[in-house]
């Protein structure tokens, strides 16, 4: 077994670049990707209450691997933050036993599992031939699983109905259950928003077509490629994707990449302006707007569970600094389907001391010098706001391989071809082969 551990204050000496580790290197990125993409809607069987996502065990294998075969190495600063962080998880929640609160535990173990891997950054000389490796892999990936899911779309206006295939062949046990894996464009229609068949929601599906469509424009593919992704992220008719882009390209413009910004917004610009006038384009351009709107879903996901716990939280007196025990949110409103964010989730469970250090542990794991910042910050944008960010292992499994595995610093000894005192940017070609 190779285990791995970076000193306090220690640079990050890297694997010798010998074609055995590059060639595990890449096997192990590829694999990352595909888990990401392919395994979300499996579970362990165990009835829906204790379901376990499939992503996650895999999550954890991979780092297990990845540290045994010298891929991972573990970061000791972060590994020491982590560490603090469950202790002090273990010892608020042994308060809140005491003081009868109802704590559940396994939402604290569940919580550890899902970001322990984030202490790890991957072991290897050149960083950004692998990363823009790594991306070229997902975006053709994303192209044959768009491509699929686009003409099952389009199909459904030529008079074939929807069908959930991954569900007639996967058996029901092997399925993530509550979710709602797709659902008609508007109440009571036979058309489906588009979820390519194997994602767990049309907003994931939106979110992993917002992904596909940055590392396109990153990679220079060529425009036809953008197009898809972004008719596929407008055909999922969710507003998740367009975070992500939206995101990004405010990050863009503020690093003064203006070649990039308008190659990113003109083909999205142009599929949501000829799509406007369509059915899905209406829904779109509703949720623009429907926030306001107590009966809509955006307001359901993204304004009620503020509205409702944030005054909890403020009110809470002492309680605001330690949280009123672990997944003790759930049982104080029983609303169907509704989805805590990040936020308050954190602060009514776990208090103000765990939130503030919590979010500093993300925000060291997540930097990087070889990750692309507009995505990463696009990631971080709809884990914290959009969705339940806090134990949603999908967009944890994103921001690990797009952000989080990549170094911090540079290697201690660079191979001369990476040039790692330059910023990756979109407007360099970026078109040379695997490492």
């Amino acid at each position: 077994m190779i285990l791995q551990t970076v000193p306090l204050g220690a640079g990050l000496r890297a694997a010798p670049e010998t074609d055995a580790h590059r060639a595990a290197v890449t096997g192990f990125l590829r694999r990352a990707v595909l888990m990401t993409i392919f395994a979300q809607r499996f579970a362990l069987p165990g009835g829906a209450a204790l379901q376990l996502p499939l992503t996650q065990v895999l999550m954890i294998a991979l780092t297990v691997e990845g540290l045994w075969r010298g891929i991972l190495v573990v970061r000791t600063r972060l590994t020491l933050a982590y560490l603090g962080l469950a202790a002090y998880l273990f010892a608020v929640t042994l308060v809140h036993s005491l003081l009868g609160f109802g704590a559940h535990p396994t939402s604290v173990a569940y919580l550890l599992v899902l970001y322990v891997p984030m202490v790890c950054k991957l072991n290897v000389q050149r960083p950004r031939g692998y990363f823009t490796h790594m991306m070229r892999f997902y975006v053709q990936v994303m192209t044959w699983v768009s491509i699929v899911g686009l003409a099952l779309f389009l199909a459904q206006f030529v008079g074939v109905p929807y069908r959930d295939w991954f569900a007639l062949v996967v058996p029901p046990q092997l399925i993530q259950q509550d979710y709602v894996t797709s659902y008609g464009l508007t109440y009571g229609s036979d058309i489906f928003r588009n979820n390519a068949v194997i994602f767990l929601e049309a907003s994931f599906y939106s979110a992993f077509a917002a992904v596909a469509f940055l590392g396109a424009l990153l990679l220079h593919e060529r425009p036809w490629r953008l197009v898809l992704f972004a008719v596929c992220l407008f055909s999922s008719a969710s507003g998740t994707g367009m975070v992500v882009i939206g995101v990004a390209i405010i990050v863009l413009l503020l690093q003064g990449s203006v070649a990039a910004t308008a190659r990113a917004v003109v083909p999205f610009a142009a599929v949501l302006v000829l799509g406007a006038s369509t059915p899905v384009g209406a829904v779109l351009l509703g949720r623009l707007t429907e926030g306001s709107s107590s009966n809509s879903s955006t307001y359901f996901r993204m304004v009620l569970p503020y509205e409702m716990f944030l005054p909890k939280v403020v009110e809470s007196g002492p309680l605001l600094l330690i949280g009123h025990g672990a997944g003790t949110i759930d049982d104080v409103v029983q609303i169907r389907d509704l989805i805590y964010p990040l936020v308050p989730k954190s602060l009514y469970d776990y208090g103000l001391f765990f939130t503030v250090a919590f979010l500093a542990f993300a925000a060291a794991a997540l930097r990087s010098r070889y990750a692309w910042p507009p995505l990463t910050i696009g990631l971080v944008a709809i884990w914290v706001y959009v969705g339940a960010g806090l134990l949603a292992t999908v967009q944890v499994g994103l921001m690990l391989v797009f952000a989080a595995w990549w170094p911090t610093t540079d290697p201690v000894e660079p191979s001369p071809d990476d040039r790692s005192d330059e910023p990756l940017q979109p407007s360099t070609p970026t078109r040379a082969g695997p490492p």
